[in-house]
């Protein structure tokens, strides 16, 4: 349950950056939770009719929280608040009589409203946030009066902070990965009970996708998106594996000022490519030369795309020269010291998506 923007009832000035002020962030206590909390106020014992109130002028002072110091709570633990009342100028007797606490950004109840009497200008009292809500609380304390006195009312930005829970789930597409190609990296973000986060922050909720301890390039600080940029509490990057074998990738949820970080592991597994089959015809020119002479070694390679790559030429276990491919065809020089007959042989190295092959040509050496 979000405390911070239920409908109907009017904030006081927005937080500084978080996700919770937007259209996607109000939540309303249900009718039971309402009903609840009205039992839960009708048990209380009806206080004693207040005697007159003075005129002296008062004032009251919330000092915990602080003013614009927030307070963290954790949801249903007890939070003490308390404010102090002093007469107005001060050097008068203390004021006696009671303080009420109360939220300003929602509806009251019992279990987040509290009233204390004051002892020495001071009164403390406890709230406590009900086990399942989070958000803030802008409290005021108003103090009752007394016979001297005349009732008077704290300002300031008093805030308890109720954590936000989140929850960060990783996926790949596609699983497994194929090494050298692209694959995409999302992080659902969602929090308790399972709304998305709205990034009316401009980017205050992110994502950082990591392997090993070091951010992935391009995917440090993704901002999840609200849904007026896509798909909601979503955080995506593209990540190419340049390896075969399986990496352990982790996407950490940075949190922000009232939502806690969570993060989630997963491993990838990176196949290899399935390549396609080519064909290398090898040529030389001209096909009978004198020794010592160049010789042009050429070589086409085909496929159903075009191959990229080398081609290396050897005869027997010597290595001639290397080719580029361009186009899927390539060529190199060669000479030769031993007349005879020779076999020119073109390895094809193959590429990211295409497999290897060989082919050869006969070659004459003279004298």
């Amino acid at each position: 349950m979000r405390m911070n923007r239920p409908l109907g009832v009017a904030s006081n000035s927005e937080p500084a950056r978080g996700h919770r002020v937007g259209a996607a962030a109000v939540r309303t206590l249900s009718v039971a939770a309402l009903a609840a909390a009205a039992c839960a106020l009708s048990a209380l014992p009806a206080l004693a009719a207040s005697a007159a109130t003075g005129t002296a002028a008062s004032t009251t002072t919330i000092t915990s929280p602080a003013n614009d110091v927030p307070v963290p709570a954790d949801a249903g633990v007890a939070v003490p608040l308390t404010a102090t009342v002093t007469s107005d100028p001060t050097g008068g007797a203390d004021p006696t009589g009671t303080v009420t606490f109360a939220p300003t950004n929602v509806t009251p109840y019992a279990a987040i409203e509290c009233t204390a009497t004051l002892s020495d200008g001071t009164a403390t009292c406890d709230v406590t946030p009900p086990t399942g809500t989070w958000g803030f609380l802008l409290y005021e304390a108003t103090y009752s009066g007394d016979g001297t006195y005349a009732p008077s009312t704290s300002t300031g930005e008093h805030k308890v902070i109720t954590w936000d829970i989140t929850n960060t789930t990783l996926t790949f597409s596609p699983s497994p990965a194929t090494v050298n190609k692209p694959d995409t990296l999302t992080a659902t973000v969602t929090d308790e009970p399972m709304d998305a986060l709205a990034d009316a922050g401009g980017g205050a909720d992110q994502v950082t996708f990591s392997i090993g301890g070091t951010a992935i390039p391009g995917c440090s600080d993704v901002n999840v998106t609200d849904p007026s940029d896509g798909p909601d509490n979503v955080a995506t990057c593209t990540y190419t594996p340049t390896a075969t074998g399986s990496v352990s990738i982790e996407a950490a949820y940075l949190g922000d000022e009232y939502a806690l970080p969570s993060s989630a592991t997963e491993t990838l597994t990176v196949g290899s490519a399935t390549l396609l089959a080519t064909k290398t015809a090898v040529s030389v020119s001209p096909k009978t030369a004198v020794e010592k002479t160049l010789v042009t070694l050429s070589a086409t390679v085909t496929s159903s795309t075009t191959p990229t790559g080398t081609v290396t030429f050897w005869v027997s276990t010597r290595k001639l020269c290397v080719a580029t491919l361009s186009g899927g065809k390539g060529s190199c020089k060669a000479a030769f010291p031993n007349p005879g007959p020779k076999t020119i042989v073109g390895d094809y190295s193959g590429d990211s998506t295409h497999k290897t092959s060989s082919g050869s040509a006969p070659l004459t050496i003279t004298k």
